[in-house]
């Protein structure tokens, strides 16, 4: 199976590269097992992107942008909110860095609440 606009060189290359062992990837077949171990791990992280999303887009870009007033405590200003935020997202950043799935789960909630809040 040669391509017509490779040179000889090029096709040889492509023969030689496609030749390699690590090349090949593998598929997935039914009797591949999930790996839960792996996809456990990701959970921490997963809640701490969740975090950060919202996060950004329901306390930062309204506080930046001046689209919202914090009505909750009026003394507070909006760039108190943000910064509680941002404590709980570095909290859920640090649950998972020791992967501690549950802890970066409640952070991440603790998140939403107080963007629910704000």
């Amino acid at each position: 199976m040669s391509n017509p606009l490779l040179t000889p060189d090029q096709q040889a290359h492509v023969a030689s590269v496609r030749a390699l062992q690590h090349f090949d990837t593998p598929t997935l077949s039914d009797n591949d097992p999930i790996n839960w171990e792996r996809l456990h791990a990701l959970i921490p992280w997963i809640a701490f992107l969740f975090a950060g999303f919202v996060w950004a887009t329901f306390l930062l870009i309204p506080t930046a942008f001046g689209l919202h007033y914090a009505g909750m405590f009026p003394a507070a200003s909006n760039w108190l909110y943000v910064l509680m935020g941002l404590t709980l997202c570095l909290a859920c950043f640090v649950a998972a860095q020791v992967k501690h799935g549950a802890r970066a789960i409640l952070f991440a909630f603790a998140v939403l609440l107080l963007s629910y809040w704000f």
